[in-house]
Protein backbone atom coordinates (compact mmCIF):
# COMPACT_ATOMS: atom_id res chain seq x y z
CA UNK A 1 0.00 0.00 0.00
CA UNK A 2 1.64 3.21 -0.85
CA UNK A 3 2.17 6.05 2.03
CA UNK A 4 -0.49 8.37 0.60
CA UNK A 5 -3.82 5.86 0.23
CA UNK A 6 -1.80 4.76 4.04
CA UNK A 7 -1.96 8.32 5.27
CA UNK A 8 -5.71 8.72 4.51
CA UNK A 9 -6.67 5.92 6.28
CA UNK A 10 -5.04 6.87 9.35
CA UNK A 11 -6.73 10.43 8.73
CA UNK A 12 -10.49 8.44 8.40
CA UNK A 13 -9.27 6.57 11.64
CA UNK A 14 -8.97 9.91 13.02
CA UNK A 15 -12.28 10.98 11.84
CA UNK A 16 -13.92 8.26 13.37
CA UNK A 17 -12.83 8.67 16.21
CA UNK A 18 -14.06 12.29 16.32
CA UNK A 19 -17.20 11.61 15.09
CA UNK A 20 -17.75 9.39 17.83
CA UNK A 21 -17.61 12.10 20.22
CA UNK A 22 -20.08 13.63 18.62
CA UNK A 23 -22.61 10.33 18.86
CA UNK A 24 -21.76 9.17 15.16
CA UNK A 25 -20.73 5.39 15.49
CA UNK A 26 -18.18 4.06 12.42
CA UNK A 27 -17.86 0.45 11.76
CA UNK A 28 -14.32 0.19 10.13
CA UNK A 29 -12.54 -3.25 8.92
CA UNK A 30 -9.38 -3.45 6.87
CA UNK A 31 -8.41 -6.93 5.60
CA UNK A 32 -4.62 -6.94 5.91
CA UNK A 33 -4.60 -10.37 2.90
CA UNK A 34 -6.40 -8.86 0.52
CA UNK A 35 -6.18 -4.50 1.19
CA UNK A 36 -9.85 -4.76 1.49
CA UNK A 37 -11.48 -1.51 3.51
CA UNK A 38 -14.40 -1.07 4.66
CA UNK A 39 -16.51 2.01 6.45
CA UNK A 40 -20.13 1.47 7.50
CA UNK A 41 -21.08 4.93 9.41
CA UNK A 42 -24.64 5.44 11.68
CA UNK A 43 -25.26 8.83 11.81
CA UNK A 44 -26.50 9.49 15.51
CA UNK A 45 -24.97 6.30 16.56
CA UNK A 46 -26.08 2.44 15.91
CA UNK A 47 -28.52 2.07 18.42
CA UNK A 48 -30.61 5.44 17.36
CA UNK A 49 -30.62 4.99 14.03
CA UNK A 50 -32.85 1.56 14.45
CA UNK A 51 -29.10 0.08 13.08
CA UNK A 52 -29.78 1.77 9.57
CA UNK A 53 -26.63 2.64 7.87
CA UNK A 54 -26.28 5.92 6.90
CA UNK A 55 -22.91 5.81 4.99
CA UNK A 56 -21.12 2.66 3.45
CA UNK A 57 -18.35 2.10 1.24
CA UNK A 58 -16.24 -0.87 0.67
CA UNK A 59 -13.07 -0.80 -1.17
CA UNK A 60 -9.28 -2.78 -2.30
CA UNK A 61 -6.86 -0.42 -1.29
CA UNK A 62 -3.97 -1.65 -3.68
CA UNK A 63 -4.99 -4.18 -5.99
CA UNK A 64 -4.90 -2.07 -9.64
CA UNK A 65 -6.90 -4.97 -11.24
CA UNK A 66 -10.05 -4.15 -9.09
CA UNK A 67 -9.72 -0.29 -8.53
CA UNK A 68 -7.39 1.79 -10.25
CA UNK A 69 -5.10 3.45 -7.60
CA UNK A 70 -6.68 6.96 -8.16
CA UNK A 71 -10.01 5.94 -7.99
CA UNK A 72 -9.17 4.30 -4.31
CA UNK A 73 -7.69 7.53 -3.45
CA UNK A 74 -10.47 9.20 -4.46
CA UNK A 75 -13.06 6.92 -3.00
CA UNK A 76 -10.98 7.83 0.29
CA UNK A 77 -10.86 11.46 0.27
CA UNK A 78 -15.29 11.03 -0.47
CA UNK A 79 -15.16 9.34 2.91
CA UNK A 80 -12.97 11.61 4.54
CA UNK A 81 -15.32 14.37 3.16
CA UNK A 82 -18.16 13.19 4.26
CA UNK A 83 -16.62 12.27 8.26
CA UNK A 84 -15.60 15.62 8.23
CA UNK A 85 -18.83 17.16 6.84
CA UNK A 86 -20.68 15.03 9.74
CA UNK A 87 -18.21 16.29 12.72
CA UNK A 88 -18.73 20.13 11.37
CA UNK A 89 -22.24 19.63 11.69
CA UNK A 90 -21.94 18.53 15.68
CA UNK A 91 -19.82 21.25 16.51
Amino acid sequence: MNARIKRKVHKIMDLCFDAKDFGHDCMVSYQGHVTDFSIRVYKDGYEKSGKKVTFNHSLYLDDQSLLPLDEAEATLDEIIGYLEKLIEEGI
